[in-house]
């Protein structure tokens, strides 16, 4: 990796989504160690260009563990800890600055979800609650505000994984169980359905 640039503010997991042009991060915990101040704040970056963040608005309240997704207009920010365990779905217009509106909810509050999007329909996977990793998949459609809608279910119950896509398949790998695990698994974006089995990561 090159330099690029600065954050405005030190920023711990915050949620973070992009458009072709502009990424943003948004939230995140200042102190890890202990965790207790949550930012509100949200910044963003040209990305063809090099250079520090800029201020582009707020979040309803500080949020950390929160998850972000987007299509190329709409940024979503979903679920985190205010410190509790919250289920609020907020967006932003990417190419412009300025606060979030409220989306809708997600089924159940909880933080450490992974993510991913297809240009219609934005995926949340697992996350969890204090006591328990959960194994829900839920979608919304980035472009109607609302709340999200059961997908289905991952193979096992899952925090910090990772998600991914491209515009038909989305992947779900690794997290914690509460112990570490390999899996990888893949839903049809487009469908309704459980994760299906893909394969494994190599550790």
């Amino acid at each position: 990796t090159s330099d690029f640039g600065d954050m405005r503010e030190t920023r711990y997991v915050p949620a973070v989504c992009a458009s072709s042009t502009r990424g943003i991060a948004a939230g995140g915990d200042a102190t890890p160690s202990p965790a207790s101040d949550y930012r509100s704040s949200i910044d963003y970056v040209t990305i063809p260009s090099q250079g520090g963040a800029s201020e582009f608005g707020s979040l309803s309240v500080g949020n950390a563990y929160a998850v972000g997704l987007s299509d190329s207009t709409r940024g979503i920010i979903a679920g985190g800890n205010t410190p509790a365990m919250i289920n609020l779905i907020e967006y932003v217009t990417i190419e412009s600055t300025g606060d979030t509106s409220n989306f809708g909810d997600l089924t159940v509050g909880r933080g450490n979800c992974a993510s991913c999007a297809s240009p219609t329909r934005g995926i949340v996977f697992g996350g969890h609650r204090p006591s328990d990793s959960r194994d829900i998949i839920e979608y919304v459609t980035i472009a109607t505000r609302g709340d999200a809608i059961d997908f289905g279910n991952l193979q096992n119950g899952s925090r910090q994984g990772a998600g991914l896509s491209n515009t038909t398949r989305g992947i779900h790998a690794g997290g914690i169980t509460p112990t570490y695990f390999n899996v990888i698994s893949y839903i049809t974006i487009s469908t309704l359905g459980d994760a299906i089995d893909f394969g494994d990561l190599i550790a």
